[in-house]
């Protein structure tokens, strides 16, 4: 309740431009370094169910009840959104349990390749979890074209930023296997540990990205 309270207030202070994404938590060292219990992939996907179960009615403005292995509320007040019905949810999605909760009651799904892999593993990976998609949301009764689709580049082996070309390739690709929406890593390039990553394309810089925006994304429109 404590995050949908800030969520909420962040909707009102941008005026509506708030989106809320959450995934199961991937690495141990950020549940180590906050003081987070690191649970098994099981019990990371059910706190995340519990979690977007609690923020879907939250962010609604609505007081929650509710009891779970690691949410637990009684009446507890909200605030009410300046979005209606609340601020989109986007769920990070890997398998079955987590894509079918996105297909549940998320707004947008967000996938990200496999560390280590390269594109020639992580596109077909995606294309199947977004066939698994459109499936679990028929079988919810839901249109699947009502749930946007993210992928998280440059966690794999995916060299977008080489060339022009390859990354108005790697757009065409992912958006022809059921991407609606991209996110592009942004070298910081004051840590060193960035510098391999530029440098092959993995990561872009900021120049980079202005490029993509003024030459590349204005065909996919």
């Amino acid at each position: 309740m404590v995050l949908a309270r800030q969520a909420l207030t962040v909707d009102h202070v941008s005026e509506g431009r708030l989106v809320v994404g959450i995934g199961a938590g991937y690495y141990e060292a950020d549940h180590r370094w906050l003081g987070i219990a690191y649970l098994d992939a099981a019990g990371r996907v059910q706190r995340l169910s519990e979690v977007a179960e609690v923020l879907d009615r939250a962010l609604r403005g609505e007081r929650v009840t509710y009891t779970g292995a690691h949410a637990r509320l009684d009446d507890a007040p909200s605030l009410q959104p300046f979005q209606l019905p609340r601020p989109p949810i986007w769920t990070a999605v890997h398998g079955a349990k987590s894509l079918g909760l996105a297909a549940r009651l998320a707004d947008g799904a967000a996938a990200v390749g496999d560390e280590g892999t390269a594109l020639e593993e992580t596109m077909p990976r995606f294309r199947e979890r977004m066939k698994r998609l459109d499936q679990m949301c028929a079988d919810q009764g839901r249109d699947p074209s009502s749930l946007r689709r993210c992928y998280l580049a440059g966690f794999a082996e995916e060299y977008v930023f080489s060339s022009s070309d390859s990354t108005a390739d790697f757009i065409g690709r992912f958006a022809e296997a059921g991407a609606t929406d991209f996110v592009f890593g942004l070298a910081n390039r004051t840590q060193p540990a960035f510098e391999a990553g530029v440098t092959s394309g993995q990561f872009a810089t900021r120049d980079k990205l202005e490029k993509l925006a003024a030459d590349v994304l204005p065909s996919f429109r």
